[in-house]
């Protein structure tokens, strides 16, 4: 009887584990404390983007909202991320497209209705602020230091996750966030 009484606390344990592992899958990969920030900054990510009143508007003639995936040199990451991003599908019921660009290539990139960070940007990140504020979109950045740096959203970890806004960037952006958002997010003025 004892050692049934084991087996089945060895098999409980086992299942909670599965289930934890399972429930943070996209995590596993996450080398770095930035790596679990941008996973959990990408899912964050999409609610700015759709407090953004003016979104609807920044679908290219194709009808998609083309979101921007920078990174540096982690090419991978950026990848694995936009993989999941991707599975979203759609952002206030306009669909979404993924686009991975190296930072030092974003003057390429065309009709792009948000940025996401996935790594952070040690040099360049003044003219990525400066691309988005003259395109008049989001740039979304998981990482310490890049809100008050300009960046327009971000986010603050303590018991809960809250998203974070750079007030000062957004209204040089011409960006207008919904009230809701607004009063949810923890702001930097």
């Amino acid at each position: 009887m004892n050692h049934d009484k084991i087996k089945r606390t060895f098999c409980l344990l086992m299942i909670t584990l599965l289930i934890l592992v399972l429930s943070c899958f996209h995590n596993l990969y996450a080398e770095t404390s930035e790596d679990r920030r941008a996973w959990v900054g990408i899912d964050l990510f999409p609610s700015l983007l759709a407090a953004d009143k003016d979104i609807t508007e920044k679908k290219g003639d194709h009808g998609y909202l083309i979101l921007g995936l920078v990174y540096s040199d982690r090419k991978a990451l950026a990848e694995e991320i936009g993989r999941h991003m991707e599975k979203i599908g759609y952002i206030r019921g306009i669909p979404i497209k993924v686009e991975i660009i190296r930072a030092s290539s974003l003057e390429k990139a065309t009709a792009l209705a948000g940025i996401f960070l996935c790594e952070p940007i040690t040099n360049g990140l003044d003219q990525i602020i400066d691309y988005v504020r003259k395109e008049h979109i989001i740039m979304f950045s998981p990482f310490w230091g890049d809100v008050e740096r300009g960046v327009s959203g971000g986010m603050l970890i303590s018991d809960k996750i809250t998203p974070y806004l750079n007030l000062k960037s957004i209204q040089e952006s011409k960006i207008q966030i919904k009230s809701f958002f607004l009063r949810i997010a923890e702001k930097y003025e």
